[in-house]
C-alpha cells in the first residue's frame, strides 16, 4: 500500500527484518525515479536518472539489464554513478566483476573528456569536474589494486583514446615510467617520450632509451642530458653516442665538449671518441684540442 502510495521510507519501515521484501521496495523506488518523464528541465531529468541508479545499486536485480537500461536512454551519468555504487557491494574476491566495472567506468570518464577535447572545451568546467571525479575514482583502494593488476589494458585504453594527460599521470602514480616511455617511442611520440623520461628520477632509464632519443631527436636529447649534468656517466652513455651518424654527430661533439669542459672528464674514451670526430668532422679544432691538452 504504502508503494503505490509513493511513500517507499514507510514501506521500508514495515519489512526491514524481510530481505527480499525490502529489495522489492528498492526496485519499485528505482523504477519510480527511472520513469519519471514529467519534469521538463533536463537536469532535473539527469537527477532523477541518478536518483534511480544508486536504488538499482543496492537492489538484486540483473546487473546487464540496470546497465542496459540507462544506455537506452544514454544516461551516462547515472550508467557511471550504478556502476561505481555497486563496485562499492563487492567483495575482495570478487575479482572478475570489480575488473569489469573498473575497466568500463575508466572507459566512460575517457570517453566523455575524449569528446570535450575534441570540441576544444579542455579548459571549460565541465571538463574540470570530470578530471576530478576521474582522479577521485583512481584513488579509491580497490580501483588502485585493480588498476595495478591491470595495468597493460588501462594503459592501452588510455593511449587508444589519445589521453597523453591521464597516461602519464597514471604511470607516475604506479612508478612505471619504462612502459610509457616505450609506448611513445613504439608510436614515434619521441618528444613525449623524453618529456616523460626527464620528469622522474629513474637514471638507468636514461641509458636505456637515449639510444632510441638520439638518433630520433638528437638536438632535444643531448639538451636532456646536459641538463643531468653530473647525475649520468658519459662512459655508460658512450654506447648509445658511438652508433649515431654524421647528421648527429654534431649533438654528440656538444655533449662530450660538455664532459670535458665543464664536468671535467678525464675518462679516455670520452677524449678518444671527441678526437676521433674532430678528426673526421672539425678538423679546425682538432689542433685546439691537442694543444688545450698539451
Amino acid at each position: 500500500v504504502y508503494v503505490e502510495k509513493g511513500e517507499f521510507e514507510l514501506a521500508k519501515k514495515y519489512c526491514r527484518d524481510n530481505p527480499a521484501h525490502i529489495d522489492q521496495v528498492l526496485v519499485k523506488q528505482a523504477d519510480m525515479y527511472f520513469n519519471n518523464k514529467q519534469l521538463s528541465k533536463r537536469r532535473v531529468n539527469e537527477m532523477k536518472y541518478e536518483q534511480s541508479a544508486l536504488h538499482y545499486a543496492e537492489t538484486q536485480s540483473s546487473f546487464e539489464e540496470i546497465a542496459l537500461k540507462f544506455l537506452q536512454v544514454w544516461e551516462i551519468e547515472a550508467l557511471k554513478t550504478f556502476l561505481i555504487k555497486k563496485l562499492e557491494g563487492f567483495k575482495p574476491q570478487d575479482k572478475t566483476q570489480v575488473t569489469m566495472i573498473v575497466v568500463w567506468v575508466i572507459e566512460l570518464f575517457l570517453n566523455q573528456l575524449g569528446v570535450l577535447r575534441d570540441k576544444g572545451e579542455v579548459n571549460t568546467s565541465q571538463y574540470s569536474i570530470l578530471q576530478k571525479q576521474l582522479d577521485s575514482f583512481l584513488t579509491h583502494k580497490e580501483v588502485k589494486e585493480c588498476v595495478m593488476t591491470n595495468r597493460s589494458t588501462i594503459y592501452d585504453l588510455m593511449a587508444s583514446h589519445g589521453d597523453k594527460h591521464n597516461l602519464i599521470r597514471l604511470t607516475i602514480m604506479n612508478k612505471d615510467f619504462e612502459r610509457v616511455i616505450r609506448h611513445h617511442i613504439n608510436k614515434n611520440n619521441y618528444l613525449e617520450a623524453l618529456d616523460v623520461l626527464k620528469g622522474q628520477n629513474k637514471k638507468e632509464l636514461f641509458y636505456q632509451f637515449t639510444p632510441a632519443l638520439v638518433q630520433a631527436i638528437p638536438k632535444q636529447t643531448i639538451q636532456a642530458l646536459i641538463a643531468q649534468g653530473r647525475t649520468l656517466s658519459p662512459n655508460k652513455l658512450l654506447p648509445a653516442l658511438v652508433t649515431c651518424d654524421d647528421d648527429q654527430a654534431g649533438e654528440v661533439i656538444r655533449y662530450l665538449e660538455f664532459c670535458i669542459h665543464s664536468l671535467g672528464c678525464q675518462q679516455q674514451a670520452i677524449h678518444n671518441y671527441l678526437l676521433s670526430l674532430y678528426a673526421k668532422l672539425k678538423p679546425d679544432k682538432l689542433m685546439q684540442y691537442l694543444t688545450m691538452q698539451g
